[in-house]
């Protein structure tokens, strides 16, 4: 949902569009601290690679491990609510873990089999914007140094109940090697995303995708 909802005359009398703004800020504000952490943590291995063997690398290593797990967790402690069950929000979730997956994962020798498989996790504007610059995907995956790759590290609703025919935003921590794939930039190997999921016949698939 946009920032901009607070100050719709049609948003909620409660003050509700601005505590989810106010959620979604402070979890960015929390994954760009976890990010700058994780970096501090790799100088630090980095700078203890031409020392012997032994604790000191792996109370670094414990540490950059550690704060890798602090970006998700920063994010599900403040804007992601709970998936603790088989209900819609889990299957929301769930659905858009897999998509993102499946987008960041591109073989170069295969790019035909990319953009198949990224219009079948894909519906609405999403889809029509992969068909209307299919040559240009093919040819993004096709120049890839590697096959790329994509893992969820968290994901979760943003805001609370999940309309039964969506749209539904879900807030998307990724670890990637091809982040241009969804517009970032070479070498972001973590990336914040916001999706939004709609529902297409009996499945969600994805309706839009914005980093963040």
């Amino acid at each position: 949902m946009s920032d901009d909802a607070a100050t719709d005359p049609g948003a909620r009398a409660d003050g509700g569009e601005d505590k989810e703004s106010h959620r979604l800020a402070t979890a960015r504000a929390r994954v760009t601290a976890a990010e700058a952490a994780v970096d501090a943590a790799r100088e630090r291995l980095a700078s203890n690679r031409s020392r012997p063997r032994g604790a000191g690398r792996v109370v670094v290593g414990s540490a950059a491990l550690g704060v890798i797990g602090a970006i998700g967790a920063a994010v599900a402690a403040v804007v992601l609510h709970g998936q603790s069950g088989a209900g819609p929000a889990d299957e929301v979730v769930r659905s858009a873990s897999n998509a993102v997956a499946t987008i960041l994962t591109a073989d170069p020798a295969r790019p035909q089999a990319y953009l198949d498989a990224a219009r079948a996790v894909s519906g609405g504007d999403y889809r029509r914007r992969i068909d209307a610059a299919g040559p240009a995907i093919e040819s993004a995956v096709a120049s890839l140094g590697g096959t790329g790759t994509g893992q969820v590290a968290a994901a979760g609703v943003v805001g609370g109940s999940v309309p039964t025919g969506g749209p539904v935003d879900v807030l998307v921590v990724a670890e990637t090697t091809a982040p241009q794939l969804v517009g970032g930039s070479v070498g972001d190997r973590r990336i914040v995303l916001s999706v939004t999921m709609i529902r297409e016949g009996d499945v969600w698939v994805v309706g839009q995708v914005a980093l963040r």
